[in-house]
């Protein structure tokens, strides 16, 4: 068997499949290596290596994602050679997709203390407990407020007059 040896031609899933499905793949196994593990399949005398839609090489995760696939591609009976395989990150981390999920649950969790301030109102205001006021009457009242603030801040600057000292006579 050639698996894991030399140059492999591609085949996508949808291919393997109709493949597995009339009994053409020969053998397959799930080939660990570094970052996760892909599925190559022997049909006829050419290996091929499982890819995705793109025609990049699909590389699992783990390797119970690689068996699910498998399953559900209809091959029940595979080898597994995990001595290729090597831990690490199959891409590099999204930090733009974290940050954004960042942002939607402090949006979320703003909204809620929102609609919770907003209930508390309406809540309030059924069981007679709160004022409500109209804007423009609160608006003004705090204008005029703030004019006569304004205008005693302004009577307690103006000093009044007071009468010159008288120059010393020199001796």
């Amino acid at each position: 068997m050639l698996i894991g040896c030399g140059l492999v031609e591609q085949i996508k899933v949808e291919l393997l499949r109709d493949l597995a499905a009339s009994g053409v793949v020969a053998t397959a196994a799930i080939l660990g290596q570094t970052g996760g593990y892909t599925v190559h399949v022997m049909v006829g005398a050419h290996e091929r290596v499982l890819v995705n839609k793109r025609g990049q090489i699909r590389v699992f995760a783990s390797a119970d994602a690689c068996l699910n696939e498998l399953s559900r591609l209809g091959l029940t009976t595979f080898s597994i050679d995990i001595s290729g395989y090597e831990k690490a990150r199959i891409r590099s981390p999204r930090t733009d997709v974290s940050d954004r999920a960042r942002r939607a649950a402090a949006a979320l969790e703003y909204d809620e203390w929102v609609r919770a301030r907003v209930q508390e109102a309406h809540s309030e205001e059924a069981a007679g407990l709160s004022d409500p006021r109209n804007h423009d009457d609160v608006w003004a009242a705090l204008e005029a407020a703030a004019w006569r603030r304004v205008a005693e801040s302004r009577a307690a600057d103006v000093v009044q007059p007071t009468t010159k000292a008288k120059p010393r006579k020199k001796d």
